[in-house]
C-alpha cells in the first residue's frame, strides 16, 4: 500500500487547468443542491411541527431521514458511476431529487414527510459524490485538494443564502413554499448538467474493469485501511457539522429568541468560517501538506469543544459563550473535511466512484448519527451540540494518533 499522504505532498504535477472554472464551478452548483436541502428549510422546522401537530423531535426526524438517504444513496451511485460513466447517474439523482421536493410540498403528514425527505436525499446524494469522483477523474495530489477547497467554497455560498432565503420564503408562502424553491433550484441544475458537464470517465477506463462486481470493487476499497481511517476522519468532522445544524434552529430561534428571518444571518456567519478556512487552507497546502493541517485543525475543534461543554454546562457567556466557539470549529472543518477526503480518494484512484462512494456514505452515516443523538437529546440548552462536537473531535483525535501513524509506518 502506498503512502497517500505523501503522493500529495509530492505529486503536485496535475495541470492546473485539469478542471475549467466555469466546470468548478457548475460542480459546486449541483453539490450545493444537498447543503440548500438541508439548510434551506432549517427556519420553518418549528412552524413546520406545529402545522402538522407534531412534536418538535418529530420535525428533526425530517432531518435524520434526510442524513439517512444520503448515507444510502452513496452506496449506489458510485459503483455505478465507474462503471457507465458519471453522466447518467448523476443526471438520474437530479431527476429523483425534483421529483421527490415536489412530493415534500405536498406531504399531507409528518410521516409522509419523513419518507419524502429520505427519497429526496436518495437523488441529491448522486451530486456530492459524482463530483468528488470527477475531480478525481482530473486532478491529482495538492491540486485535487485545492479542488475540493474550491468546490467548497462554491457549495459554501449555499449555507450562508439558504437559511436567510428560506426564512423569508417561510413568511412570505409558509414551509410548503421552501420546497417548490428547492425543487426549482433542482431542476435548474439538472438543466445546466444537461448541457455543460462533459463525462470526466474516459472509455478505456470503464472498461477496463467491465466484469468487477459491486460488491468485489467494495471489499477492495472497505478492506483498505488507509481509504476508512482518512474516510472516517471526515466523516467525524461532518458529525461534528450535523450536530450543529440539527440543534441551530431551537436553539438560535426558540432559546436565544432570534427571529426566524434573522435566524440565516447567524447560521450564514458560521458557514462563512468554514468557506474562509477552505480558501486558507488551499494557500497553505503547498507548505504543511494536507496531513498536517487535518492533525492541527482536529487539536483546534478538540479544544473548542471542551469550551463549549464548559460554557453549556456552566452557562458561562451566555450565548456568546456558545455561539463564539462554534464560529471557530466551523472554521477547523474548512481545513479537515476537503484534505482528509483527498487523502482518501488518492489512495485507489482505479475505483474512484467506490472510494467516493464509501468516503460520503461514512460521512452521512456518521453524520445522520449524530444528529439523530443530538436531536434526540436536545433539551433547550447547547449541551447535547457540545458533547456530539467533543466526541466527533475526541474519535478523529484518535485515529490521528494511533491509527494513521501506523499506516504511514507500513508504508514505509
Amino acid at each position: 500500500m502506498s503512502d497517500s499522504s505523501s503522493r500529495l505532498a509530492a505529486d503536485n504535477r496535475s495541470d492546473a487547468n485539469g478542471l475549467p472554472a466555469m466546470t468548478i464551478v457548475l460542480l459546486g452548483v449541483l453539490t450545493a443542491v444537498t447543503p440548500m436541502a438541508i439548510d434551506m428549510y432549517l427556519p420553518s422546522l418549528p412552524a413546520m411541527s406545529r402545522d402538522m401537530g407534531a412534536p418538535a423531535s418529530a420535525g428533526q426526524l425530517t432531518l435524520a431521514s434526510f442524513f439517512a438517504g444520503l448515507a444510502i444513496g452513496q452506496l449506489i451511485y458510485g459503483p455505478v458511476s465507474d462503471r457507465l460513466g458519471r453522466r447518467p447517474p448523476l443526471l438520474a439523482g437530479a431527476v429523483l431529487y425534483v421529483l421527490a421536493s415536489v412530493g415534500c410540498a405536498f406531504a399531507a403528514s409528518m410521516e409522509i414527510l419523513i419518507v419524502l425527505r429520505f427519497v429526496q436525499a436518495l437523488g441529491a446524494a448522486a451530486a456530492p459524490l459524482i463530483s468528488r469522483a470527477v475531480v478525481a477523474d482530473r486532478c491529482k495530489g495538492i491540486e485535487a485538494a485545492r479542488t475540493f477547497s474550491f468546490l467548497m467554497l462554491v457549495m459554501g455560498l449555499a449555507p450562508i443564502l439558504a437559511p436567510t432565503l428560506g426564512g423569508f420564503v417561510l413568511l412570505a408562502g409558509g414551509w410548503r413554499a421552501v420546497f417548490w424553491v428547492l425543487a426549482g433550484f433542482g431542476a435548474l441544475a439538472l438543466v445546466w448538467a444537461v448541457f455543460a458537464l462533459p463525462e470526466s470517465l474516459p472509455a478505456s477506463v470503464r472498461k477496463s474493469r467491465p466484469h468487477e462486481p459491486a460488491l468485489a470493487a467494495y471489499r477492495q476499497v472497505i478492506t483498505n485501511r488507509a481509504v476508512i481511517a482518512y474516510a472516517l476522519v471526515a466523516a467525524f468532522g461532518s458529525a461534528a457539522l450535523f450536530s450543529y445544524i440539527s440543534n441551530a434552529a431551537g436553539l438560535i430561534i426558540e432559546t436565544y429568541g432570534i427571529s426566524p428571518a434573522h435566524f440565516g444571518w447567524v447560521f450564514g456567519l458560521n458557514a462563512a468560517a468554514l468557506i474562509g478556512a477552505t480558501q486558507v487552507n488551499r494557500v497553505l497546502l503547498g507548505r504543511f501538506g494536507p496531513l498536517a493541517l487535518v492533525r492541527r485543525a482536529n487539536a483546534a475543534m478538540l479544544v473548542l469543544g471542551v469550551l463549549m461543554a464548559i460554557s453549556a454546562v456552566t452557562g458561562w457567556g451566555g450565548m456568546w459563550g456558545v455561539l463564539v466557539p462554534m464560529f471557530f470549529v466551523m472554521a477547523t472543518l474548512g481545513f479537515t473535511t476537503p484534505n482528509a477526503s483527498a487523502l482518501a480518494m488518492e489512495v485507489d484512484r482505479t475505483r474512484a466512484g467506490t472510494v467516493s462512494s464509501v468516503v460520503g456514505c461514512l460521512q452521512f452515516t456518521v453524520g445522520a448519527l449524530f444528529a439523530a443523538a443530538t436531536g434526540a437529546a436536545y433539551n433547550g440548552t447547547a449541551l447535547p451540540m457540545a458533547l456530539g462536537i467533543l466526541v466527533a473531535a475526541a474519535a478523529a483525535a484518535w485515529l490521528l494518533r494511533r491509527v494513521v501513524p501506523r499506516l504511514r509506518a507500513v508504508a514505509h
